[in-house]
Parts: structure tokens; C-alpha cells; sequence
């Protein structure tokens, strides 16, 4: 059987370079992501991409510090993720997030 719920998803985007007060933005996401309850995180890393900028990044270039583009991605009730982005505002987050309706399907097996 098939379960299905209106829900959210929130990417953000940053690189592997990103800090938030000294520490990785990713990491710091992942944390908070945590703390205020979300169901789940997961974090893409990106093998090439360019943002605003147009510096590509890319693995195949050396470069003393990675900096390659990565995702972090929840999806969860639409509360939740309003706690949550208020809860990133006050760390002053600057960076490039999408938010989408998403349908979760949740296989619960034949009956």
C-alpha cells in the first residue's frame, strides 16, 4: 500500500569552502537540522558546478582547498521547515536555497 503526504523540500546550496562563524556551512546545517527536530538530512556533494559568479568548480582542477558546490536537502512537514529556516536566520545565513512541494510516498507494503 501506498501513503502519500503534502510535504516540503529545502536545498540549500553552498561549496565545501562556505563557513558559518569559523565553522563549515554544512556541517552547521546538518546540526541545526537536527536540533530543531527535521526528520532527516542529506548532503550532496557536487563533482563540478558554477553559481552567480561563474567560477567553475570543478574536482578536476587542483586547488589548495576544495571548494566544490554541495547540497544539503530536507524533506519534511512544512512547519518544520519554517522552524527551521527561522532558526538559520539567526545565524545569519547568506547563501541560495529552493523550497518545493513535494508529494512523500511511503511504501508500507501489501495488506
Amino acid at each position: 500500500m501506498w501513503d502519500a503526504e503534502s510535504r516540503l523540500r529545502l536545498r540549500i546550496y553552498c561549496t565545501e569552502r562556505d563557513r558559518i562563524h569559523g565553522r563549515p556551512t554544512a556541517r552547521v546545517l546538518m546540526e541545526l537540522a537536527r536540533s530543531t527536530g527535521l526528520a532527516g538530512a542529506t548532503l550532496y556533494r557536487g563533482l563540478e558546478g558554477f553559481g552567480r559568479s561563474g567560477v567553475q568548480r570543478s574536482w578536476r582542477y587542483f586547488e589548495t582547498e576544495s571548494a566544490l558546490p554541495l547540497i544539503v536537502e530536507f524533506v519534511d512537514e512544512e512547519s518544520v521547515i519554517r522552524r527551521y529556516l527561522n532558526a538559520l536566520d539567526h545565524l545569519s545565513f547568506q547563501g541560495f536555497l529552493t523550497i518545493e512541494r513535494v508529494e512523500q510516498i511511503t511504501w508500507s507494503g501489501p495488506r
